[in-house]
């Protein structure tokens, strides 16, 4: 018993993280309350996150606040120009339903709105999840992944930034 409750144990460093994990997501809904600071929060759940992965963690609030206040301008003109699209999504979505099966116009306007919600879909997956490491080693090349990853190109997104305006610690 004494050594489940050990703060070293690997039932108290789990507790440990899953209460992390909750108030840093209360942290994001509290700073995401005002929508347009939804991808600042974002971004900064994201660094605290990694950092407490990584087991480098200090204080969340400090490096929560921190990360917020670095990457507030980039992350928040990426979150309008994706809400923006979003909102005219949401409204073809929204007229596209509402004029079903009137007209052959409708089915070929359906088309290219599921088109365009894909796509839509796909690029906010992009740009929220972080690259996957290679199992074998940083620098393999023999694996399909790392392989694939060589070839991708550079595009701008919370993790795939120039090192001058990277995520700032």
């Amino acid at each position: 018993m004494h050594g489940i409750l050990n703060p070293e144990s690997p039932v108290m460093s789990f507790i440990t993280k899953i209460t992390y994990s909750a108030y840093l997501n209360l942290l994001w809904l509290v700073c995401c309350l005002p929508i347009v600071t939804a991808g600042a929060s974002t971004t900064a759940l994201f660094y605290v996150t990694l950092k407490v992965a990584k087991n480098e963690e200090g204080s969340l609030t400090k490096s929560f606040f921190h990360s917020f206040r670095e990457n507030f301008r980039q992350a928040t003109v990426i979150w309008l120009i994706l809400l923006a699209v979003g909102i005219v999504l949401g409204v073809d979505g929204y007229i596209f339903y509402h004029m079903r099966f009137e007209n052959a116009f409708w089915t070929v306007a359906t088309a290219v709105f599921l088109i365009a919600a894909a796509a839509y879909a796909r690029c906010l997956r992009d740009l929220t999840t972080p690259p996957r490491p290679c199992l074998r080693t940083p620098s393999c090349s023999a694996c399909a992944f790392c392989s694939a990853r060589q070839s991708w190109p550079s595009y701008t997104s919370p993790w795939h930034l120039s090192s001058s305006t990277s995520l700032r610690r």
